[in-house]
């Protein structure tokens, strides 16, 4: 996949990185507590990430502005597409025999 780090790197953003991870981290140590107390182990999965999420969208858009192009261009979108439909496609399966379990067969012991 595409390496945040190693693109700031190249253009020597690495206060930026620092701040950006620090926003991530202060992120973490406010949301986390909540969220395990709320939703369990799955809520310090969510907090985790949305960390990572706004960390990736932080960059990208200091990386759309360092290279100076627009937002259709920092990343190879169709190819995005492309596999975000095959993940689709491989999943509606898996749903359809969660949702129908006498659809599959049962084991035979």
């Amino acid at each position: 996949m595409f390496q945040i780090d190693g693109a700031l790197r190249v253009y020597a953003d690495t206060r930026f990185l620092l701040m950006m991870n620090l926003a991530r981290l202060a992120l973490v140590l406010a949301l986390i507590h909540p969220f395990i107390e709320l939703f369990g182990q799955r809520g310090a999965v969510v907090v985790s990430l949305m960390a990572l999420f706004g960390g990736k969208a932080m960059a990208l858009f200091r990386i759309r502005r360092l290279m100076g192009v627009t937002v259709g261009r920092t990343l190879p979108w169709r190819d995005l597409g492309k596999i975000a439909a095959a993940c689709a496609l491989a999943l509606a399966p898996a749903i359809a025999a969660r949702t129908a379990p006498g659809w599959l067969p049962g084991p035979a012991w």
